[in-house]
């Protein structure tokens, strides 16, 4: 399916293979800036330890530059990333539209039977645009996301592996929450793709037949009818979308409790250091 899908890339490969490397980029700054302000808080540190240190004044503003020059570079390269992704996916998008036209006009009258005319237009338009939104989505995170999660564990490890725990267990519980609402929205989603093309049918055959409805004053009844397919597609899509509003929250908490025992066991450790430092100096 996928590797069907990725053969209508063709002029825009290029594009598609240059967006995660530009988005790598951005993610590569975000880590550097981080990595950077420790210096010049271990140069404030020194200070508080010892009144008579000089601090090196052009050691602090050269990384300051340094991390003003990483910013400006992560917001150049996340801007051409955007626009390479936004550039692959809308080529993917008329490149698939073309293919499956070209496709759907070689069909065989056994075919033509099979898929009804309101099934193929729902194929043509709303699925494609939902694969072009998830490709984009793809090119901006499949190497933004893991390489921050990765990096970040990486460096709680090396300052204190003790929170870096946390990490572990904020994502297992985030990847619970992720996997378990999918699953339940999933089937309501294919649910409402099935009524997208009872929609798209009745539309068709109200547009096609306009003058026969007029001519027997049908157009009550061709209301109600669309006003039943309508009303069955928002139905699963707001039981879907119940779902994953859900979601977003759950997830928002974890992150909001992982900020707060890092702050806590952070400042504890900071509490602990000063005390230690304060007895060893009576």
């Amino acid at each position: 399916m996928i590797k069907t899908l990725l053969k209508s890339l063709r002029e825009y490969k290029k594009s598609s293979l240059l967006c995660p490397i530009f988005m790598a980029s951005e993610a590569a700054m975000d880590i550097v800036i981080p990595f950077l302000m420790t210096f010049v808080i271990k140069e404030i540190e020194q200070l508080s330890k010892d009144a008579a240190y000089q601090v090196n004044l052009a050691k602090i503003a050269g990384l300051l530059i340094a991390m003003l020059l990483c910013a400006l570079f992560a917001l150049l390269t996340g801007i051409k990333g955007g626009n390479l992704a936004a550039k692959a996916s809308s080529g993917l998008a008329h490149n698939l539209r073309e293919d499956m036209y070209e496709k759907i006009q070689s069909f065989s009258f056994a075919n033509l039977d099979h898929f009804s005319t309101a099934s193929l237009i729902t194929r043509v338009t709303t699925d494609v645009t939902n694969v072009q939104t998830a490709y984009q989505m793809c090119l901006r995170t499949i190497v933004r996301s893991p390489m921050m999660v990765i990096v970040a564990m990486i460096m709680t490890c090396l300052i204190e592996p003790s929170i870096s725990l946390t990490f572990l267990v904020a994502t297992i519980l985030i990847s619970i929450i992720v996997i378990l609402c999918m699953k339940k929205a999933i089937p309501y989603f294919k649910k409402m793709f099935a009524k997208y093309d009872d929609l798209n049918l009745v539309v068709e055959e109200d547009l096609t037949a306009i003058r026969v409805v007029k001519s027997y004053v049908r157009e009550e009844r061709e209301i109600e009818k669309m006003h039943g397919a309508t009303t069955a597609v928002y139905q699963y899509d707001i039981k879907a979308e119940k779902i994953l509003t859900f979601m977003t929250p759950c997830v928002t908490w974890v992150m909001f409790l992982l900020n707060i025992l890092v702050l806590l066991a952070g400042s504890h450790m900071v509490v602990g250091n000063l005390s230690g430092r304060v007895t060893a100096a009576d």
